[in-house]
């Protein structure tokens, strides 16, 4: 576990009353303030040495401008630091697990769009992986961890709606990451693509393509500087069926149950996605199911090649097969039955 209470301090002022969930935001920036909430609620936040289950409780903590106060209460938190700040961390994470050029990108310094910073787990995946820099882009306001919001790499920019943000963010990116909720991955795609530089050539499947003056590399030359994915300009896109579906596909509980109905909303969505300039490279389930259990969510790879492309169906249809499959397993794992591996998150990769 982890500890921040009194301890040591030098000389200092009175502290000031916070609730419980504020101070160990202060005291604990590795975890968001909802996990926090949740450590709380569990038992898991000590006060004193007591166990305190309300997060409003009030406990006496140090000014922002006097960390030396003293009479401060001693907190201790006995939960085990995430890898991330987030789960979201988690879902990203297996996108660069299962993507080498997108893995490789981010490895050597990209510099990275993140629409839907929300608490801020993609960004927090993104750094830890190497990106050098993460523009992080938010509607709403007040989620990010403190972990990512003090991060000198990461811009964090809140109260700013992705779809006018068609002047870019400033400098151009290489990779552009999409974790969107409550609306629909095409109506962002203009300012994804304002935000994403230019590819240096248009590519077909198999690295056939038309080059520019500035870069003459020969045709279907992919060793070639300049020619490679990881080169190129990136997407990866956590598509949730159940924000794509509308409502006329939303199973009970505003849920996709069907596995054609999902099958068609990724084939829709990857093809709206290659239509302005991409082409598709993979797309796996992800580790984490989506919020409202029975949600499955995936996450699709794709290169900005500069033409419209069209979608993998068989990609989609291997995804969608082993999610169902997946899905089923840990079904019968938390019903008490035998488990067994889970299947390869690989639908078809290039």
């Amino acid at each position: 576990g982890s500890a921040g209470g009194a301890g040591a301090r030098p000389a200092g002022g009175k502290p000031v009353r916070r609730r419980l969930d504020d101070a160990c935001a202060r005291r604990f920036p590795e975890h968001s303030k909802s996990a926090l909430q949740s450590f709380i609620a569990q038992g898991k936040v000590f006060v004193g040495g007591k166990p305190v289950t309300k997060a409003g409780t009030k406990v006496l903590d140090a000014a922002d401008d006097d960390p030396g106060a003293q009479g401060v209460d001693d907190i201790v938190l006995t939960a085990e630091v995430p890898r991330y700040v987030s789960r979201a961390g988690l879902k990203l994470e297996a996108a660069l697990e299962a993507f080498a050029p997108l893995r490789d990108a981010v490895g050597a310094g990209a510099v990275v769009l993140d629409a839907g910073l929300s608490t801020g787990g993609f960004a927090d995946c993104l750094r830890q992986h190497g990106a050098s820099k993460v523009y992080g882009v938010d509607v709403g306001y007040g989620q990010v961890a403190e972990k990512v919001r003090v991060d000198d790499g990461v811009v964090v920019m809140e109260r700013t709606n992705l779809r006018y943000l068609m002047d870019g963010v400033g400098e151009p990116c290489d990779i552009a990451t999409l974790d969107l909720s409550f609306i629909g991955v095409r109506k962002c795609m203009p300012a994804v693509c304002a935000a994403l530089r230019e590819p240096t050539h248009t590519r077909t499947r198999g690295g056939k393509g038309v080059h520019s003056e500035e870069d003459p590399c020969e045709d279907g030359v992919e060793e070639e500087p300049g020619c490679g994915d990881a080169s190129a300009p990136q997407l990866a896109v956590l598509i949730k069926p159940q924000f794509e579906a509308g409502r006329q596909r939303l199973g009970k509980g505003g849920v996709v149950r069907d596995e054609a109905t999902r099958q068609a909303i990724m084939r829709e969505v990857t093809d709206d996605v290659c239509a302005f300039g991409f082409e598709l490279r993979g797309v796996i389930d992800s580790p984490v199911a989506g919020r409202k259990e029975g949600n499955v969510e995936f996450l699709g790879h794709f290169v900005r090649t500069g033409a419209p492309t069209a979608g993998a169906l068989e990609e989609i249809a291997a995804a969608v097969e082993a999610a169902e499959v997946n899905r089923a397993l840990e079904e019968a794992k938390a019903a008490g039955q035998r488990g067994q591996p889970r299947l390869s998150r690989r639908g078809s990769r290039r």
